[in-house]
């Protein structure tokens, strides 16, 4: 599969000298963006809802680019969710929901098939949708700064659109699918409000300071004080961070491999997939 063939590039990535700045300033950047959010993070509160969303938006583009498809409708993004992630209808069926309710998506009959609803995304989710391939794809110009992928898609507004459609193109194709395998930690970020949380962790592990009280989670990320405290017991319990009392910080380390690895391995997907980098050029 893709995914493994990316296995070596993802290595090469977590050695290269600018990977820990890049990842550095992803964790400032993401929560920002969370933040940004407000009362969204609770339609986004977990990665399978942020994943749905992303296949409607890849569905859309790919649709739009090509003639004959009716357009993103359940049946296709509950497909699409469930080889890419392993998302079942259910959830799809609550994150359209909600999405239409906050303006992410509108719902219409197809013109060919008037049984058949589609689902396509408002500006409003087109742009929170360039603001996170931003904010998730920068720190690969620190690695391949020949790409200038920020500076493009920040100046030239189609480039968004070839991003979103070279990836689009390779999960509809491939039918990419995540382990079915245990895995612990990705169980973890798979939690409501895991990411958010848990880089806010890991960035201040990174300047010296503590865990923020849990209202502060709450107050930033709209995510319950209650499942702030769960996704810290688990992070413990599998050995990602130590602390003390009233949130002291004793040590992260577990938790940045963890994550740099993760997100390593998710760089080097999108430099194969979406910009034909190959291994050899890296450094």
């Amino acid at each position: 599969m893709l995914r493994d063939a990316s296995a070596d590039m993802a290595d090469m990535i977590l050695v290269h000298p600018d990977f820990a700045p890049a990842m550095r300033r992803y964790a400032v950047e993401y929560t920002r963006w969370r933040e940004s959010l407000g009362l969204l993070n609770k339609v986004v509160a977990n990665a399978a809802r942020l994943r749905i969303l992303e296949n409607i938006v890849y569905l859309h583009t790919v649709d739009f680019d090509s003639e004959g498809q009716p357009g993103p409708s359940f049946e296709r993004i509950s497909q699409l969710s469930s080889s890419t992630d392993d998302i079942g209808a259910r959830a799809v069926r609550t994150l359209l929901r909600l999405a239409q309710i906050s303006g992410l998506v509108l719902s219409r009959r197809d013109v060919e098939d008037g049984r058949l609803s589609v689902y396509q995304p408002t500006d409003v989710l087109m742009s929170y949708a360039k603001d996170y391939a931003l904010v998730t794809l920068r720190p690969l110009d620190y690695m391949f700064p020949q790409l200038k992928i920020s500076e493009q898609m920040e100046t030239d507004p189609t480039y968004f659109s070839y991003v979103t459609l070279a990836f689009g193109r390779v999960y509809l194709k491939m039918g990419l699918r995540t382990p079915r395998t245990s895995d612990p930690f990705r169980d973890l970020m798979r939690l409501e409000g895991a990411l958010p949380i848990l880089l806010t962790v890991l960035d201040g592990y990174f300047q010296g300071h503590d865990i923020p009280i849990a209202p502060e989670f709450t107050r930033r990320f709209h995510v319950s004080q209650s499942q702030v405290r769960a996704v810290l017991k688990i992070a413990e319990s599998l050995g990602l961070i130590r602390t003390a009392s009233r949130g002291r910080l004793i040590d992260a380390a577990p938790l940045e491999t963890a994550l740099f690895a993760a997100y390593a391995r998710f760089l080097a997907f999108a430099a194969q997939t979406g910009f034909g980098v190959e291994a050899p050029s890296i450094g």
